[in-house]
């Protein structure tokens, strides 16, 4: 399973570049969802065979079977209810799959040589794309090409939280430091405004955690060096490589003026494609003013797939058809609110605490360095949700999901109480 998972992870990383440079047609991305099934029908075949069942597939059975008889109710199309049911467990069950699963040291150096590949590849290709010509924006994305920028800075940001953990489980700062380094002037290039606040939010996570595990240590100077660095050199950055060539507002105004914040949150456009553009507090507004007019979709929205729209299967949700503004679908946090309504939001909730919990048990069980490394980095991540589904579709984004639920599932079983492994056996 773990072969598995990795394919899907880096065949959704360099797809888009290739079927760009190749001329490949687009149909070629279903690959990676014919693999992910194939692991879903091993896991249901396998909850057949032993007939054990945990909280979380409960947990999911249950919200699955809620909003697909709330679609159906609301005669919402079938193929286009069960596009919405596959996006919303598509990578959530690879990290169920996987909690039933060892993971091996072996495997913990295969993903760390992966991150570090992944991330000189797409400095790379971004730096060749620079030299080409494409200006500095969402269509320099290394490897995602054409606006991609959305899916790189999240794989940016769980390769950096990977080796955060590493460093907090293991006074290994170096892998840290380099990541970042990279993560900085790659996030330059696409012009990426959340990986400013994202960085300087996980380092000071980062650096609490570290001086909670070890007290006080020299090293922790390290943390707060780090940051102060970023503080004064990522804004320079930007302006030097993207903003001086495209934009007349300074990157540093666009990130402290109040009337650009909201002006950027909250407009509405129409773009060259026809497609209307949110920003994205406008677009959480949209929705809670859709579904707050009646009682029982505020409390369980329109159903799963209300707000979900594929070109290859030719539909659309019917929130998106019945709305105002065309198959914008908006953030995954728009969509949870849209399709669940406020048993969306408890959902969320109920999963964000459950897994810190779990995390945090393992954690304090297990010493072994690999697995607490993986402990926190699942921890950092998962403690930072409410803002990764703010900003983008980031529930169902390709390449860093994979990563993000594999690490997931890790924790789910080495935090299990009735593992029956021993450190000393892994």
């Amino acid at each position: 399973m773990f072969a598995l998972i990795i394919f899907i992870a880096l065949f959704d990383i360099f797809s888009p570049i290739l079927i760009s440079s190749l001329h490949l047609p687009q149909e070629i991305r279903w690959i990676s969802y014919v693999v992910n099934l194939f692991i879903i029908i091993v896991y249901l075949f396998r909850k057949l065979m032993n007939r054990r069942v945990y909280s979380y597939d409960i947990f999911l059975l249950i919200i699955s079977i809620i909003t697909v008889t709330v679609a159906i109710s609301n005669r919402q199309q079938l193929l286009t209810t069960l596009w919405g049911l596959w996006l919303f467990l598509r990578y959530p069950l690879i990290g169920v799959v996987f909690s039933e699963e060892k993971f091996s040291q072996r495997q913990n150096r295969t993903i760390e040589k992966i991150f570090y590949s992944l991330l000189f590849i797409e400095i790379f290709v971004q730096f060749a794309q620079w030299l080409s010509g494409i200006p500095s924006g969402d269509n320099l994305a290394g490897t995602f090409y054409q606006n991609g920028t959305g899916k790189l800075i999240f794989v940016l940001l769980i390769i950096i939280i990977y080796f955060a953990g590493k460093w907090i489980s293991q006074r290994r700062p170096i892998g840290l430091l380099v990541t970042l380094a990279i993560g900085i002037v790659s996030s330059a290039f696409g012009e990426m405004k959340l990986f400013f606040f994202a960085s300087i939010l996980i380092l000071f996570v980062s650096v609490f955690l570290y001086y909670f595990r070890y007290k006080l240590d020299k090293k922790i100077l390290y943390g707060f060096s780090v940051i102060f660095v970023v503080i004064i050199i990522f804004p320079k950055v930007i302006d030097k490589l993207s903003y001086s060539q495209s934009n007349s507002i300074p990157f540093w105004k666009q990130i402290t003026d109040s009337s650009f914040i909201s002006r950027y949150t909250t407009f509405l456009s129409l773009d060259k494609n026809g497609r209307y553009d949110m920003g994205r507090n406008f677009a959480v507004q949209y929705v809670w003013k859709m579904i707050s007019r009646d009682e029982m979709r505020l409390t369980f929205g329109d159903g799963i797939g209300s707000r979900g729209e594929s070109k290859s299967l030719g539909s659309a949700g019917i929130q998106l058809l019945g709305g105002d503004l065309g198959l914008s679908t908006g953030s995954s946090l728009v969509v949870f609110l849209g399709e669940m309504g406020v048993l969306g939001l408890v959902c969320l909730f109920i999963f964000w605490v459950f897994t810190i919990f779990r995390c945090i048990r393992l954690i304090n069980t297990w010493s072994v360095p690999y697995l607490v490394s993986i402990g926190y980095a699942t921890l950092l991540f998962s403690f930072f949700w409410p803002i990764w589904l703010w900003y983008n579709t980031s529930w169902t984004l390709p390449g860093s999901m994979p990563f993000y639920w594999l690490m997931w599932g890790i924790v789910m079983h080495y935090s299990k109480k009735n593992s029956v492994e021993t450190q000393n056996g892994i």
